[in-house]
């Protein structure tokens, strides 16, 4: 290799590495440079084993926040598997962690999960030493597993691994890792349906990254408050967390976390049936993704755009947004992306009556929901196909695909979700005239949403009121 193709290879590596005000630009003008001369040093590098496998560590770090804004999972996969080799040969332990952890949280984006498991479970191995750094890290891993298995949503299994996290963050530290986790564990419950105890978790949260001067961990848990809140259906609250996070991402120049939180306002007017103006900022949300060349955010935001069109009556255009999701998510093989864009897609089939072809859409969403482990989203799409075959007469279909929802819902611990399908479970056997059921479970419902104080209670009272009364008037 000539001394000129050296001098390349160090200069791509500081421009991987350099940060300032718009550097992902830099980066981006010159990633098809900087992969290049990386290849050469994989390939064609004539200096020492030793320095060749150090710069090659040296540009996968530097590199990965590029490849993450952008959604180049592949790409970095690929990188940090070669880092890997690298770590490796060195006998660099703690690299050979933090790569299997890297590559783990590829995986987790790309929708496969229960591969992101599998390194990450390896990773969690280089962590037995009782040094603060192995705790430390023990503490990072154990947070990110419990993240994927709340991916899949395994609440239980989310929560005994977040909760083995924060014991040892709160022990060892970082701070800001504890207020992570903290964040995370109010995501758990905000699941779950238990809303006061989420706040709790999330407002420990936040005053430890006030406490600490994290302004993007700060902002991270207002958008949490945020989302509380619009799951409430309190979206004037909801709006206010917003507005709170946009000023300090907008202060230090975050544009994904701009991007976020923009697009979360705009749902929450979409909540509050504005929905010419949740547009607004789906598109404003849409100008920043394709500005940063934020690959999955697009995604996201063109989903919730075409599910704004459903709303609005506009079929023909939110089908053709959701084909474009389709593509962006088949392209990047994101098997839950693309699951969910199937479920969307029967969804807009159902809001416009034609249920058939809502169910044929379902019924391919749900193979991919299994292949990636997702059970959470496995049991909303069946929930779907039971309502749709209630809305075609077919009690029985409509029966067994609840009650297959309702086993993964209890399974998992999702109470809220527990709920609404013995609620639906009891709407199919009200239409069949069998009252005193239908009775029995909404009563189930009911006493489940008081206790994790779920907006439904009132749906469930209306439900056993209107039941009842025709239970009184078969009675001689």
């Amino acid at each position: 290799m000539s001394k000129a193709q050296e001098r390349s290879i160090q200069y791509h590596l500081r421009l991987a590495q350099a940060r300032g005000n718009d550097w992902w630009r830099n980066i981006e003008d010159e990633y098809d440079q900087i992969e290049r001369a990386w290849i050469k040093l994989t390939t064609e590098w004539t200096g020492s084993e030793e320095e060749r496998e150090r710069l090659l560590l040296d540009f996968v770090f530097a590199i990965r926040e590029f490849q993450n804004t952008r959604g180049l999972w592949r790409d970095q996969i690929t990188w940090c598997e070669r880092g890997l080799v690298a770590a490796r040969a060195l006998r660099e332990q703690t690299d050979e962690a933090t790569l299997l952890n890297n590559i783990s949280s590829c995986y987790a984006a790309l929708g496969e999960v229960r591969r992101a498991l599998e390194y990450y479970n390896l990773a969690l191995r280089f962590t037995t030493g009782d040094t603060v750094g192995d705790q430390a890290r023990r503490g990072v891993f154990l947070n990110n597993i419990g993240n994927a298995y709340f991916s899949l949503g395994e609440t239980g299994q989310a929560l005994d691994h977040l909760e083995q996290a924060l014991s040892i963050q709160q022990k060892v530290g970082p701070r800001k890792a504890e207020a992570r986790t903290l964040n995370n564990i109010g995501g758990v419950y905000l699941r779950l349906g238990e809303w006061q105890r989420a706040l709790e978790y999330h407002e420990q949260a936040l005053m430890i990254r006030r406490d600490i001067g994290d302004q993007g961990g700060e902002a991270s848990t207002l958008n949490s408050i945020g989302r509380l809140h619009g799951e409430r259906g309190e979206f004037h609250r909801a709006l206010d967390y917003y507005q709170q996070a946009l000023v300090i991402w907008r202060k230090s120049g975050d544009r994904l976390g701009e991007e976020t939180t923009v697009l979360n306002v705009g749902a929450s007017y979409a909540g509050l049936g504005e929905l010419r103006q949740a547009l607004e900022y789906y598109e404003q949300a849409l100008r920043i993704c394709l500005e940063i060349k934020d690959r999955p955010g697009e995604a996201i935001t063109l989903n919730n755009i075409a599910v704004t069109y459903t709303d609005l009556g506009e079929l023909e255009r939110a089908l053709e947004y959701l084909e474009q999701v389709l593509i962006i998510f088949r392209a990047v093989s994101n098997l839950n992306g693309e699951a969910a864009v199937l479920t969307n897609l029967g969804t807009a089939y159902y809001e416009f009556g034609e249920l058939e072809r809502a169910l044929e859409h379902y019924e391919q969403a749900l193979p991919l929901w299994r292949e990636v482990g997702n059970r959470s989203d496995e049991a909303r799409t069946l929930s779907s196909i039971g309502v749709a075959y209630g809305e075609l007469g077919k009690a029985a279909q409509a029966l067994e695909y609840h009650e297959k929802a309702l086993a993964i819902r209890r399974e998992v611990g999702n109470q809220a979700g527990e709920a609404t399908t013995l609620f639906n479970i009891a709407v199919v056997q009200e239409s069949r005239g069998a009252f005193d059921e239908a009775k029995r479970l909404l009563n189930q419902a009911l006493t489940i949403d008081k206790t994790i104080d779920s907006p439904n209670i009132e749906r469930d009272q209306e439900a056993l009121v209107r039941v009842q009364k025709k239970l009184e008037e078969l009675r001689p």
